[in-house]
């Protein structure tokens, strides 16, 4: 809820309640034949959500420990169950002039509705959610050197670490799952917690088991800088922000802020290059793409390391010679259409490059749809992901 201007925020919510108000009218009428502890019922629920969403609304920030990122999450995953279920309902009432009876087509219609919303929320959270797929990209290019020919790149992106009730068991699937595979090289694209560094505790072990023999690089999203909290003064902020950074350490992933580290692979020269956070308001551009290239041969292959895909489209396409880009941010929108092989999801209406693997003027951008959730506790049609990524070199004459 914090990207949600106050004014938009009211507005929304006189909507709501005003169709709330007709609806409950309605009820009271006796029109449907529902009774008085049955509307008493719905009010009280309906009166008990809406104060906690505008408590959550204008208090976002006291959200102080794990416990309570879990039971925000599953608030926002029962209110979205309740206004998906409950929105149509109160409108066909208010347009039905008839009674609804239990065979009449209209209340058939409407009982298939919602168990088919309660089955695609609740599928989400409990298996959509945890089971990681694994999707294989590859990437040919004249530019790839060849002794970097059929280099496999681990990418994962998003665990927003406070988020999860069950640990263990996903955090063993993911670092089998990773380890499997055999990359050559490991990368995190960003957003490790919410916003409290305690979160990560329990994947400390996860991260630091994980292996690629040329390395495990990570960079910094959005939420790995605490700004989405009021913190009694800056010395706090500032070390909680120093034990976010610590994880790597801890881990042995190395760190890249707005900087390169150059790899010989070969006798031949990879660049990795790592921004901090670059994303369009309301999110902050602690990135500097200038100061990472600083002194960067553009001869080198190079491969960019930032969490907003937008900054792709913005900075480096077409104005810098980066060849691949790995992105995360976008989440799928955590909820999605697959049909035959064509993937649509919200987040496409902010954001074209919002997921997979996408290809403009010989430039690359691989955006990963991350393994937690933020918002609501489900993922649907959007699993979590982790992506390998092969880098193929094809011949000039070919």
């Amino acid at each position: 809820m914090r990207g949600i201007p106050f004014e938009i925020f009211i507005l929304i919510l006189v909507a709501l309640l005003f169709i709330e108000s007709l609806f409950y009218k309605r009820l009271r009428s006796n029109q449907y034949q529902i009774q008085p502890i049955v509307r008493y019922i719905i009010l009280g629920i309906t009166i008990c959500t809406y104060f906690v969403f505008i408590v959550m609304y204008f208090n976002p920030d006291r959200i102080k420990h794990v416990q309570d990122y879990r039971s925000y999450l599953t608030f926002n995953t029962l209110f979205t169950c309740y206004l998906a279920l409950k929105l149509p309902l109160m409108i066909f009432y208010l347009c039905s002039p008839a009674k609804l009876t239990c065979n009449s087509s209209r209340s058939i219609l409407l009982a298939i509705y919602s168990v088919t919303i309660l089955l695609s929320i609740c599928l989400g959270a409990f298996i959509g959610s945890r089971k990681i797929h694994t999707e294989y990209v590859t990437v040919v290019t004249k530019e790839l050197p060849k002794g970097i020919d059929s280099l496999r790149i681990a990418q994962i992106s998003d665990l927003h670490a406070g988020n999860f009730y069950f640990t263990d068991k996903y955090g063993l699937n993911l670092a089998t799952k990773i380890n499997n595979e055999k990359p050559d090289i490991i990368v995190f694209t960003g957003d490790l917690i919410n916003n409290f560094a305690h979160e990560y505790s329990s994947f400390i072990n996860v991260f630091d088991s994980m292996y690629a023999p040329l390395g495990k690089y990570a960079i910094l999203g959005n939420h790995d800088y605490g700004d989405y909290s009021i913190w009694k003064d800056s010395t706090l902020k500032q070390s909680n922000f120093d034990k976010t950074i610590s994880f790597y350490r801890k881990t042995n992933f190395t760190i890249l802020r707005n900087e390169t580290i150059q790899l010989k692979i070969n006798k031949c020269k990879l660049n990795i290059i790592g921004v901090e956070n670059w994303g369009n308001p309301p999110f902050h551009k602690y990135g500097d793409l200038r100061k990472s290239l600083c002194n960067v041969p553009s001869s080198d292959y190079q491969i960019l390391l930032t969490h907003d895909p937008g900054h792709w489209a913005k900075e480096v396409l077409r104005k810098e010679d980066i060849n691949l880009t790995l992105s995360g941010h976008t989440h799928g929108s955590q909820i999605g259409i697959v049909i035959a092989g064509i993937k649509f999801s919200p987040y496409a209406l902010l954001n074209p490059y919002w997921g997979g693997l996408y290809k403009q003027n010989n430039q690359w951008i691989s955006t990963n749809i991350g393994l937690g959730n933020v918002g609501i506790a489900s993922r649907i049609n959007m699993p979590p992901t982790l992506t390998i990524i092969t880098l193929k070199r094809i011949e000039v004459n070919q």
